[in-house]
């Protein structure tokens, strides 16, 4: 599972920087629970080790937002936005997000979440843009007082990724940045098998709860994540003209793919 997007051609240069990159086993480092953002900009003690997904936990509850919009769910983002930290705490303690290097925790300044919020964006991301907005401020806010929340400020304050490194290792992941290199780092299976374990947990507490009338669909709710995340690709990584890797972090000595 890959994000579905027009690719760049790679220069030999970007393969060569790409290959030392995960390569160093410095740069290799083993999975564990947790959520963080694909983002570069994460310090080399960051998280070490989450799975980077697009938006983090808060991207769970964007994807659920824009079902409900589509099939009437009924669901207003505050309650997306509960339901998806319920389930993220259920599955690995917090639910993560992030903002940028500002040390304001009033700014949230992650592209996945931010991108929905611009109108012209809205056919992409499939979701209403003041929903989206709605939303970000119901996390903003939550954070300051929620202590289930971690909004993780990132150590790095400009975007300097050197391309995307999509990982389809299931017990071994990459560093976001080392070394005043940045990339930004997918971890595709992990991805997957968490979106496989939210959805039911998502069905489970909100069918108890009565807030779900239905069950959702796992299979719409991972297109639907998946239309998302291309949608943050293409802006942030192939718009920009950034190459995109793929490799397996699990091997002994890890090698690009494509």
């Amino acid at each position: 599972m890959s994000p579905d997007t027009n690719l760049n051609p790679i220069e030999s240069a970007e393969l060569q920087k790409a290959q030392e990159y995960i390569a160093d086993p410095k740069n290799i480092i083993s999975l564990v629970a947790g959520s963080m953002c694909v983002d570069g900009r994460y310090g080399t003690e960051q998280t070490p080790g989450m799975t980077g997904r697009t938006g983090t936990d808060l991207g769970d509850a964007s994807t659920l937002l824009s079902l409900s919009e589509e099939h009437n769910l009924g669901l207003t983002p505050e309650q997306c936005l509960n339901l998806a930290i319920e389930v993220a705490v259920t599955l690995h303690e917090k639910f993560y997000m992030h903002t940028g290097k500002h040390g304001n925790a009033s700014k949230l300044d992650c592209g996945h979440e931010f991108f929905q919020t611009i109108p012209e964006n809205s056919a992409k991301y499939i979701i209403t843009s003041d929903n989206a907005q709605l939303l970000m401020n119901l996390g903003l806010q939550k954070a300051q007082t929620d202590k289930r929340i971690v909004n993780i400020d990132l150590e790095h304050h400009d975007h300097e990724e050197s391309g995307l490194i999509i990982n389809h290792g299931v017990n071994r992941t990459f560093r976001h940045s080392n070394n005043g290199q940045q990339f930004f780092i997918y971890d595709a299976e992990k991805d997957l098998e968490y979106m496989k374990l939210f959805v039911a947990k998502l069905n489970e507490i909100g069918m108890q709860k009565g807030i779900l009338k239905t069950p959702v669909n796992e299979e719409e709710f991972i297109q639907r994540h998946n239309e998302q995340r291309d949608a943050t690709v293409e802006i942030l990584v192939t718009g920009k003209g950034k190459p995109v890797f793929e490799t397996n972090a699990d091997v002994d000595i890890p090698k690009i793919l494509r």
